[in-house]
């Protein structure tokens, strides 16, 4: 079988305005947790639920480990361990961080270097820079030993510059910037300054910001008294004050977003604030080789066009949600774009033609800078 992995990347030369500073964002809290053998009621969901005083604690067996799957793609920037405090810190010495895509943990990348005895020694919190390079979506603390232990541990924090909700990625800079400086940093990288489209968003991006008021994309430069967003989108979420007579509104044009309430407000354009960029996330998916000389019948097909080679015409089909498969004729390079999953009945003869089925479809973030 042959197996496509396609990630839409962008690779352009230009001018780039930096973010500069980026706010760390915690995104494993309330993940799906697990461990290599449980043990009485030290439950995996303790590994990541905020109380560093309840811990998570497998049984004694080699090679034992507790991972998170954070349900996405991320980029990781760092892991924080807190070791137990009131015995056994011992058990951590050894511990090795990973990061990856497989739920087989083990196979994962080493982030940083295995915990050592004198970092056990000298704190509870144990912490491991990442390589921003590695995608990944399960991370694990494993002691890879025959020692036989149990291996338990109270907190395990993932942090990433960027975090992803309902198929949009944001990044929070820390460098305060104008309205305006901070829309053309934002659009630098592919990005705009932050739309909000729902309650549920606003309440999400509220908790990702440290106590300070954030820029957004919504103004009424163009029209007083009837603010737009940025966005192409066409957003749902209008609920904004605007300044009332006397408080010279004339001047205050552009809105930023509280983070001790989430209130969309007027401000200054000139005034310096910190901000959060917004693009949509892009699919990442599988697909294997799964059928040769079939296509699918024509009330499968979405689209056609032509393609130079299967991972061009993959790419067409990670750009399409509904896709599911494409076929390729490999004489006429012709590209077809379906919503088959290949069972019987969907699929006809159709000569130097190969059918490719998309077996694992993800939602990720690309990065920023």
């Amino acid at each position: 079988m042959i197996a496509y992995v396609i990630l839409l990347l962008l690779k352009l030369t230009l001018f780039v305005i930096p973010l500069t500073g980026s706010v760390s964002v915690e995104i494993g809290h309330g993940k799906p947790a697990y461990v290599s053998t449980s043990y009485s009621n030290w439950y995996p969901n303790k590994i990541n639920d905020g109380n560093i005083n309840s811990c998570s604690h497998t049984g004694s067996q080699i090679s034992p480990y507790i991972y998170i799957d954070l349900e996405g793609m991320y980029y990781i920037e760092r892991v924080e361990i807190t070791n137990r405090g009131d015995c056994c810190q011992n058990r951590a010495i050894d511990g090795v961080v990973r990061i990856g895509m497989s739920d087989d943990v083990l196979s994962n990348t080493a982030c940083g270097e295995p915990i050592t005895e004198s970092e056990v020694n000298a704190d509870l919190l144990l912490v491991r820079e990442c390589r921003k390079s590695v995608l990944a979506r399960y991370v694990s603390v494993s002691i890879e030993n025959n020692n036989g232990w149990a291996l338990n541990l109270c907190e395990i924090k993932v942090f990433s510059e960027v975090t992803l909700y309902n198929n949009r990625c944001y990044k929070v800079s820390d460098t305060p910037k104008t309205w305006s400086d901070a829309k053309a940093a934002c659009e630098s990288q592919f990005s705009t300054l932050l739309t909000i489209n729902t309650e549920d968003e606003r309440t999400h991006l509220t908790s990702l910001m440290p106590s300070s008021s954030f820029w957004t994309g919504l103004n009424d430069i163009g029209q007083e008294g009837n603010p737009e967003w940025l966005t192409s989108d066409t957003p749902t979420y209008m609920n904004y004050d605007i300044a009332e007579s006397g408080d010279e509104s004339d001047d205050m044009d552009c809105f930023r977003i509280a983070a001790n309430d989430g209130s969309l407000r007027h401000a200054y354009c000139n005034s310096e604030m910190q901000y959060i960029c917004e693009k949509k996330t892009i699919a990442y998916k599988i697909y294997e080789f799964t059928a040769q000389n079939k296509s699918p019948t024509s009330e499968y097909v979405l689209r056609s066009l032509f393609a130079t080679t299967p991972g061009t015409c993959s790419l067409e089909c990670g750009n399409v949600d509904a896709c599911s498969s494409f076929s390729f004729n490999i004489e006429t390079k012709e590209c077809t774009i379906c919503t088959s999953t290949g069972q019987d009945g969907e699929l006809t003869d159709a000569e130097n033609v190969d059918f490719y089925l998309v077996t694992f479809s993800e939602e990720m973030c690309t990065k920023f800078n």
